[in-house]
């Protein structure tokens, strides 16, 4: 697997988790941990992507996620 096709993989799957969170208003402590392996892997993040984990962080923040086991 190629760094590029990687990289795209890494990014549709932060893409698909950000719509779940989003989309449910729910995050599991497996989404949390998911979201720092995407952070600490050093992935770039489109502008896009970047706004997406604000808001999830900003949304936690302001207690309008639930979190779930």
């Amino acid at each position: 697997m190629s760094l590029q096709t990687h990289s795209n993989d890494l990014n549709h799957e932060l893409e698909q988790l950000i719509q779940g969170v989003l989309s449910t208003g729910r995050i599991t402590y497996s989404d949390k941990q998911r979201f720092l392996g995407f952070l600490m892997a050093g992935e770039t993040l489109t502008s896009r992507q970047l706004a997406q984990v604000r808001s999830v962080s900003d949304r936690l923040q302001m207690g309008l996620l639930k979190v779930v086991d």
